[in-house]
């Protein structure tokens, strides 16, 4: 449980450091959520960016959560 929370921890927080080019930081923040996406064992379900009333499908879902991250990328 721990290991679960530290990866999404992980990937909340992620920033660009100063002076790092923008291929370095994509590159780490696609790891980071290679790594949490491992972790939970597949990508989390984003009910309330998906909707309360939608049907939840796979195209839902995988658009909720590429949303979700380029919010965190470029956070």
């Amino acid at each position: 449980m721990a290991t679960i929370i530290d990866a999404i921890r992980s990937l909340v927080s992620i920033r660009q450091k100063e002076g790092e080019e923008l291929s370095s930081y994509e590159m780490r923040f696609q790891n980071l959520r290679d790594i949490t996406v491992a972790q939970f064992g597949g990508e989390i379900i984003l009910h309330k960016i998906i909707g309360s009333g939608a049907d939840i499908n796979g195209n839902a879902q995988k658009e909720a959560w590429e949303k979700m991250m380029a919010y965190l990328f470029l956070e």
